[in-house]
């Protein structure tokens, strides 16, 4: 027969309650460790979550930041190869243009003419870009094109040059299509917003705005020198040797002297380009300090954790085996 006294009920019950103690440490070290996270954050913060509050505040705005200022970066780099490749058409075609216009014989005007439609279309395409849905150059209007086709735009153009009598009529003729408040570039061509494309703010009071679209006087006044380059090698307008030379001299001229202007509009992009980089660098900052105030007030150390662990199993088997040697104590034992 087992004996129990009121000393055995209390020690029993004295080890069920530190049993119950260890197993519900162990429940809380398991899940630290494997979420990495503290179980009780009331507790190991003292009751006092503001602080944690702001933190983490502050972290999901570092990462909108960061994110607004990641897609300024993609949206201004395609604007910079779209640009590129227009005063890369410029800078190589000007010239060529501009010396067979002035030395070469008409053979050599047909020639180097001859492929001015499609660049022209190249240099409409660059403008027409879209990145992640939006169109580069269309105003406060993204999901439109920004322009028709360079081969509309020649076809729009063609009746009107034919009529010229000669090349300076022939240029006023696409110089007021294109640049006239009003003309045919503005009611045809364009197919944009008249406002500026919507900013982006990658930092607390750093707005970028990129009021750069196709209808640009900038950009307009490059894409003469390819409409006229176009007109040329889709024998547009007068035909005299004379009235061509001095068409291509024009076409050659006006592409040498937009290439400043292009230039300042990516200079204008660079500036932008260099602001997001600087609020990027500084989201990213501010995202890691943050991240690492966030783990230390959140986290636990894993390995602190482990050993912890393995204590506190250590612990629970030891009661375990006092536990059954408790259990087992009768008289007979006693009183060995």
């Amino acid at each position: 027969m087992t004996l129990t006294s009121i000393g055995d009920m209390a020690q029993t019950f004295h080890l069920r309650h530190r049993t119950t103690e260890i197993k519900n440490e162990m429940l809380r070290l398991t899940h630290e460790l494997s979420s990495g996270k503290k179980a009780d954050l009331g507790a190991a913060l003292g009751g006092n979550l503001a602080n944690l509050a702001k933190v983490e505040s502050g972290l999901q705005l570092a990462r909108v930041y960061q994110s607004a200022a990641s897609e300024a970066a993609l949206h201004t780099g395609a604007m910079q190869s779209a640009l590129e490749t227009i005063q890369k058409q410029l800078t190589e075609t000007g010239p060529t243009l501009l010396t067979a216009a002035n030395t070469g014989a008409q053979s050599k005007i047909d020639s180097v003419a001859a492929d001015g439609a499609s660049k022209f279309d190249l240099a409409v395409s660059a403008l027409n870009s879209r990145i992640s849905g939006r169109n580069l150059f269309s105003g406060d209007a993204p999901n439109q094109s920004a322009l028709i086709t360079g081969t509309e735009m020649l076809a729009a153009l063609e009746p009107l040059v034919n009529a010229a009598t000669n090349a300076q009529d022939a240029i006023t003729i696409v110089e007021d299509w294109f640049l006239a408040p009003g003309g045919g570039f503005e009611t045809i061509a364009y197919q944009g917003g008249t406002g500026p494309a919507s900013s982006f703010t990658v930092a607390p009071g750093d707005v970028i705005n990129l009021d750069i679209s196709a209808a640009s006087t900038e950009i307009r006044e490059a894409l003469i020198g390819f409409a006229l380059n176009g007109l040329i090698g889709n024998n547009v307008g007068p035909g005299g040797d004379a009235d061509r030379r001095a068409l291509l001299e024009e076409a050659g001229t006006r592409m040498m002297t937009s290439q400043s202007g292009i230039s300042e509009t990516r200079a204008r992009i660079g500036t932008a380009e260099e602001r997001i980089e600087i609020a990027r660098v500084r989201s990213a900052a501010t995202e890691t300090t943050l991240s690492i105030e966030h783990n230390r007030m959140v986290g636990v150390d894993r390995p602190t954790t482990a050993t912890e662990l393995e204590e506190i199993q250590m612990q629970l088997e030891s009661l375990l085996v006092l536990t059954a040697r408790t259990a087992r104590l009768n008289l007979t034992e006693f009183l060995r």
